[in-house]
């Protein structure tokens, strides 16, 4: 670090502009010995390509931008975190005890030993489509960043990043008394450094994420969706349902991947949170915490027999779902129900089978039979003999059409990018040489 530039920057001189370098440099100190120690402990394992064995293992590249393994990791819930290094864990020591039992020629111990690892690579498969599915959302919001910079007309705005550090610093500092000379930008340096980060990549992610709030807006603003076009979707998909009457709930949930081991233990845990719950805005929390894409509030279901959700293609709309309540938060797309790529049509019914059964307010956790995931559902409301109303599917409509418009203009955006900038996504590159 330029510590002459730090001293001048913030006026400090003789005595003071002494004693605050050294205690910023004994902070640095500290924390680069920290992560020595755990970067030898993560890296005492030798890492296969694609096995995510190491925090630091570079999963690709966009441009100059290498993303790793931690990079994604910090940007998932943290029960999807800890059960990454769990199972991780679980699979190594089961090799071993396997691998153990085979030079034993113990038959009835390798078999179960066999079995538990199928399940424990099954539960490490689902959370590797997470992990992968926000790793290709990095890579995406990477590339339209690149793209901007390579415009032959763009130029970094003047002072943007010291403004936004500043910011950031101040935050830092923001309830403590009587702060020390320096103590704001020493917070941030350690919290950069314990991610394996330096000063240089936070600036570049301050500007990144800048310029991709201003791609965002650029393309949310070139979207309009008119009023006809909310009537022909309404007419389209919810007409011929305008005068039927059904008992629907406002049900929201979470899905959390079932535990290899300790599943006992992980069912209660959940059971008590689920006996916590006395609100809606309790269970947002939960989400928040526990939550994957998709989950949260799922709008207003009939139950029905599901005949007719079975037949649906991937991503198609769900007849059973009847629209969104009054000021229910926006709803997450795509949904968890209506994501047949993410709960099986028979899950599905089992879920709604189960919400029709609870009362309003009430929270409970449900496994159905061979699911690698433990729901937590919430009914927030039920409502008798509803009916389907344009006006009660305006807001939904216009969402779901706006999200549509802009899913499509990114990914021309997109399209356009990756001609212009160079993408190695090695996770891909692994999955095809497993396959």
């Amino acid at each position: 670090m330029d510590w002459q530039f730090f001293v001048n920057e913030h006026g400090l001189t003789g005595a003071s502009a002494v004693s605050t370098v050294r205690l910023m440099k004994v902070k640095m100190l500290a924390c680069f010995a920290g992560i020595l120690t755990a970067s030898m402990a993560w890296g005492q394992a030798p890492s296969k390509q694609g096995d995510l064995s190491l925090i630091n293992e570079v999963m690709a590249i966009v441009g100059d931008k290498v993303i790793t393994q931690g990079d994604v990791l910090s940007r998932m819930p943290q029960i999807v975190t800890r059960n990454w290094i769990a199972i991780n864990s679980q699979i190594q020591n089961t090799q071993e005890l396997l691998k153990a039992a085979k030079a034993e020629n113990n038959t009835n111990e390798v078999q179960r030993l066999e079995e538990l690892l199928n399940t424990q690579n099954g539960n490490k498969s689902l959370l590797l489509e997470q992990i992968i599915a926000r790793l290709k959302s990095i890579m995406n919001k990477h590339l339209l960043v690149e793209q901007v910079k390579l415009d032959e007309n763009y130029r970094e705005p003047p002072g943007l990043v010291d403004f936004q550090l500043a910011q950031q610093i101040k935050e830092k500092m923001r309830g403590v008394q009587a702060p020390k000379p320096g103590d704001g930008l020493a917070e941030v340096l350690q919290q950069q450094l314990s991610r394996g980060q330096t000063m240089k990549d936070l600036r570049r992610q301050l500007l990144d994420d800048w310029i991709f709030r201003q791609v965002n807006r650029e393309i949310s603003q070139s979207i309009t969706i008119s009023p006809k076009q909310i009537m022909d979707y309404y007419r389209a998909n919810y007409g011929r349902n305008e005068n039927e009457q059904h008992d629907v709930v406002d049900l929201y949930l979470i899905r959390v991947p079932r535990a290899a081991t300790g599943f006992e233990e992980q069912k209660a845990n959940l059971d008590k949170l689920a006996a916590s719950v006395k609100s809606t805005a309790d269970f947002m929390e939960l989400v928040k915490r526990l939550g994957n894409p998709g989950d949260g509030p799922q709008g207003l279901w009939r139950e029905g027999d599901g005949s007719e959700a079975a037949n649906l293609a991937p991503g198609a709309k769900d007849p059973r779902r009847m629209g969104i309540a009054p000021r229910t938060p926006k709803l997450s797309l795509p949904l968890t129900l209506e994501n047949r790529g993410v709960t099986a049509p028979e899950i599905s019914s089992l879920l709604l089978t189960k919400a029709h059964l609870m009362d309003t307010g009430q929270a409970e956790t449900l496994v159905p039979p061979g699911s690698r995931v433990v729901f937590l559902l919430f009914v927030k409301l039920k409502l008798p003999k509803y009916s389907v109303s344009l006006e009660v599917k305006r807001l939904e409509i216009e969402q779901l059409l706006f999200q549509n418009a802009m899913e499509e203009a990114i990914k021309r955006r997109l399209a356009l990018a990756r001609k212009l900038v160079h993408v190695t996504n090695y996770m891909s590159t692994a999955s095809a040489n497993r396959d």
